[in-house]
């Protein structure tokens, strides 16, 4: 079976390269054989069970994903399809060294999962790639029997001859790219994958990371019931991630908040906003002042672990949305976290502040101001969701969801029984003012566009 991995037949190794016999069409890089096999390790089969274990709650953890697996790694990617097969969205199996028997396996749960199985060449060489060949094949047939989608390549059938076992080593590797990635794309319209190819290395499968549908929260300035009012709406509850566009904590409840959000784990992707880093900048000595009232109070509440947090969250990130390709999500804009962009603001003004930005990125998600809206600027999308606490122009707790296209949402709560709880729960001295002035919405958006219109540079524009 070693002998395959370069594609050289049984009886035909010798210690002497000289000496050795490839099959003649091989496209194995044979001369590299010897530097190969010094980086081959054993697997100990006895920690088969807690390997599986960890694939099982890595595709668990990061899902949907798209698992792709060679080799030994094989029958980990199946039994992780079928483990938690509402976490995966396709399963690839380049060369894999058998499958499960299909009558222990519940078929139908595997029905709505795409399948991808690739074999090279010379498959006949030795008999324990023929059992291996033979027991695939069987899982394939019974899934496809079951209404399942599972595809079946012999590259030899292909018109492409001499692959190892190595298939992602061989010569023709950009060919087996360009099939697999062809083939994900036939599966579903906007399917998102990272395209780069790495090797494949022969135990661990690569999991890759699709997002259907994001939800963004954005300035919830530490009011607790209207985020929990959001976290109760079924689109944000099924969401892939939940992203957090920054000024999360400056408000009322801002420790109650973070420990509920935290304790949903990797599921929220988060983001600092001008607020947080004023609150942990207060709280570390490096300013005096903050010029929101509330926020000094606020950031006396805060434990240092809600300090370490804050103080590691980025100041934007990417991620690949289905429909939507890459986006980009920061708080006031891409390369700062005050500056301000209107719904109104003058093309230039964009242009300005998008300077520098990845050309592949054609979406930019932003909060800051409180007042949502989507449009076009440059040919790029932008949607600011609004406030979930703190909003501007109307009642409500205002977000945003992602994929395939872009949705403002408005979700409604009791803002009477919240300023009341919020007016019970917070020590903060003026918090019945405060949860009168902000949960009622008193600001209108007119006001708010007259307060931050001068700050988009519109007045100094010749």
């Amino acid at each position: 079976m070693l002998v395959r991995l370069a594609d050289l037949p049984p009886g035909s190794y010798a210690t002497d390269p000289a000496k050795r016999r490839p099959y003649p069409d091989t496209l194995f890089p044979v001369a590299a054989f010897d530097e190969f096999v010094k980086q081959v390790v054993p697997r100990f089969r006895a920690y088969d069970r807690s390997t599986q274990a960890g694939y099982d709650a890595l595709v668990a953890k990061v899902g949907p994903n798209v698992i792709l697996t060679h080799s030994a790694a094989g029958p980990l990617g199946f039994a992780a399809t079928i483990a938690a097969p509402d976490h995966v969205r396709a399963h690839i199996a380049i060369e894999p060294s058998g499958a499960p028997d299909p009558s222990t396996v519940d078929l139908d749960r595997l029905r709505p999962i795409p399948h991808l199985i690739v074999w090279g060449d010379h498959l006949d060489s030795d008999s324990t790639w023929t059992e291996l060949y033979t027991s695939t094949r069987r899982f394939h047939d019974a899934l496809r029997r079951a209404g399942g989608r599972s595809t079946w390549i012999d590259l030899p059938t292909e018109g492409r001859h001499g692959n190892s076992h190595m298939i992602m080593m061989d010569r023709d590797s950009h060919k087996t790219a360009r099939l697999i990635t062809s083939w994900l794309d036939a599966q579903r319209e906007g399917l998102s994958v990272r395209r780069k190819v790495s090797p494949l290395g022969c135990l661990h499968p690569i999991v890759v990371t699709m997002l259907n549908q994001v939800a963004v929260l954005s300035d919830i300035h530490g009011v607790l019931p209207a985020l929990e009012a959001v976290l109760a709406e079924p689109d944000v509850s099924t969401a892939d991630r939940i992203v957090l566009t920054g000024d999360i904590t400056a408000g009322p409840q801002p420790t109650q908040v973070l420990d509920l959000l935290t304790s949903l784990g990797d599921r929220v992707i988060w983001i600092s906003g001008n607020a947080d880093r004023e609150l942990l900048e207060y709280r570390r000595g490096q300013r005096d002042t903050i010029p929101d009232p509330i926020a000094p109070w606020a950031a006396e509440q805060l434990r240092e672990d809600h300090l370490d947090h804050l103080s590691s969250l980025p100041r934007s990130l990417s991620l690949s949305v289905r429909g939507l390709g890459k986006v980009l999500f920061c708080h006031a804009t891409p390369r700062d976290d005050e500056e301000v962009v209107l719904v109104d603001s003058r093309l230039d003004r964009w242009k300005e502040v998008f300077s520098g930005l990845d050309t592949d990125i054609r979406t930019v998600v932003c909060g800051h101001t409180h007042m949502p809206f989507v449009r076009l600027a440059h040919g790029r999308l932008v949607l600011n969701p609004g406030s979930v606490g703190m909003p501007y122009g109307r009642t409500g707790a205002h977000w945003g969801l992602l994929g395939p296209g872009v949705e403002l949402r408005t979700t409604n709560f009791d803002i009477e029984a919240a300023a009341t709880r919020v007016s019970q729960d917070s020590s903060y001295p003026e918090i019945t003012e405060w949860a009168d002035y902000f949960l009622h919405a008193r600001a209108t958006d007119a006001d708010a566009l007259e307060a931050f219109a001068p700050r988009d540079g519109r007045d100094h524009t010749p």
